[in-house]
């Protein structure tokens, strides 16, 4: 083989060469991880996404679908979510397996509960706003009465449905 006809074949060979190892070494492009983790909390609580106190996820592919699994922190509780994305669009789908339990639920149906017991109508307030239906996740009341007094009860969850039992406090 003559010199000029080498010439071609070992450009041909480096290029294939460079493009081989470009291909072998290039990170694949990932999300943009704070933009993803400030996207988390309206995605599971779209009403009260300042409930969401903490959100960490690990580094996601820009360009293949695939899931994660993401730690949150919704008052005080922590837990995983499962992020699938990116779409179609560039979105997320975030799902988690757990219940919010909202305060004025608690608050309304603690009410009512009293007022049958009672016979007498009361107004009741409940402190966090939200919680993760867990057994033990506890929402501290405040029943006033028809005399305007106020009584603290404390509402503890007992079990991932949102049902709850009135105690008072001790001490």
């Amino acid at each position: 083989m003559t010199a000029e006809a080498r010439s071609p074949l070992r450009a041909l060979a480096a290029l294939a060469l460079l493009v081989g190892a470009a291909c072998g070494s290039a990170e694949p492009e990932l999300l943009d991880g704070a933009a993803l983790e400030h996207s988390i909390p309206v995605a599971l609580l779209p009403a009260a996404p300042h409930l969401v106190e903490q959100v960490s996820c690990p580094a996601m592919a820009a360009a293949t679908l695939a899931t994660v699994s993401c730690s949150v922190t919704i008052s005080g509780y922590s837990m995983s979510v499962a992020v699938t994305g990116p779409g179609p669009f560039g979105g997320v789908r975030v799902a988690s397996p757990a219940t919010v339990v909202w305060a004025s639920d608690v608050a309304e149906q603690a009410a009512a509960r009293l007022d049958a017991d009672l016979g007498v109508s009361n107004r009741m307030t409940c402190r966090p706003e939200a919680r993760i239906a867990r057994a033990g996740q506890v929402f501290d009341c405040t029943v006033f009465g028809p005399d305007g007094r106020a009584h603290r009860l404390l509402a503890t969850l007992v079990g991932t449905t949102g049902l709850f039992r009135l105690d008072a406090p001790s001490g």
